[in-house]
């Protein structure tokens, strides 16, 4: 894909060029500039704790702290606290980093441009009704992602397994890092032609979707679904290789096979209306549609010939 593949020196989202001695308090200046907030509003709300885990060359910045109350409410995460630090979490959390340096390595490298921060999470109130996150990001939070236990269980929308598996939380680890990797594309390139708007978008009705209740998860804007067909783009592409390896246990391999079959319909479907709306893309943008249907096409061809 050509979306972004680095960050170019002295861009908006070179961390090097931002004051701070490190990358956490950078992201949240990022977030000020991003949402017109005064100076000091995130980057100095709360002391920033974290432990850095280091793989393949990278480090990481696992946050240790809960996150501060105007961080919360601006990302909407209030019911929400950083989980604290476990041993098995610990286990989890560098064996996914691990997998994803040792056997995806191109999309490692991606994982280590775009994401410093990761924020395990676990609901404040374990009683609550609220249903738990899997993964997420935020674009207004560069280089940051969110998960919680249930990251090494669930391959959303529909995948699940009893225990916990590094593998299944390196694939939401990824998940995310695509989306902050297409939210920083979205902000410095032109993609979408100029009279395109989020909130006048057609929509794209999402069938997987329909039994999640709300309108919004049922029919998604066109730039909403372009974030889900590359990610889903990349998703495949890590299902495949996971699966072509013989260290998966039995419920790992179902878990990405199953995960796979639904990735392909959903990622076919999606490119298809997408293209049904190139009117709503730049020039540039059509380009990057193009390779899309390119890279789909290979990724199905890859899924035909492994499952016969």
């Amino acid at each position: 894909m050509s979306l972004v593949a680095s960050i170019h020196p002295g861009s908006f989202f070179d961390l090097n060029r931002l004051p701070g001695a490190d990358a956490v308090t950078k992201s949240f200046t990022l977030m000020e500039n991003i949402l017109g907030e005064q100076p000091g509003t995130f980057a100095t709300a709360g002391e920033w704790d974290f432990e850095v885990i280091r793989v393949g060359g990278s480090e990481f910045l696992w946050m240790d702290r809960s996150i501060s109350p105007p961080v919360s409410r601006a990302l909407r995460l209030d019911a929400y606290a950083v989980a604290a630090h476990t041993a098995q979490r610990r286990t989890l959390l560098v064996g996914a980093l691990g997998r994803l340096a040792e056997v995806h390595a191109e999309q490692f490298r991606h994982v280590a441009m775009f994401v410093r921060n990761l924020f395990w999470l676990s609901l404040r109130d374990p009683n609550t009704s609220i249903t738990r996150i899997t993964s997420s990001s935020d674009p207004a939070l560069p280089f940051a992602i969110m998960f919680t236990d249930k990251a090494a269980q669930h391959i959303p929308p529909n995948t699940v397994i009893t225990g916990a598996s590094s593998r299944l939380l390196a694939e939401n680890i990824l998940h995310e890092s695509v989306h902050q990797r297409i939210s920083q594309t979205i902000l410095t390139r032109k993609l979408f032609a100029p009279e395109y708007s989020s909130q006048t978008s057609p929509k794209i009705e999402i069938t997987w979707r329909a039994d999640q209740g709300s309108e919004r998860n049922q029919w998604w804007e066109v730039d909403r679904a372009f974030h889900a067909a590359f990610v889903y783009n990349s998703l495949l592409r890590f299902r495949l290789t996971e699966l072509s390896r013989n260290d998966l246990n039995s419920l790992e391999r179902q878990a990405f096979a199953d995960a796979l079959a639904e990735g392909v319909d959903a990622v076919t479907y999606l490119v298809s209306e997408l293209l049904r709306n190139r009117t709503l893309f730049t020039d540039e943008g059509n380009v990057e549609l193009n390779e899309l249907e390119a890279e789909t096409g290979i990724a199905v061809e890859l899924w035909q010939n492994w499952r016969a």
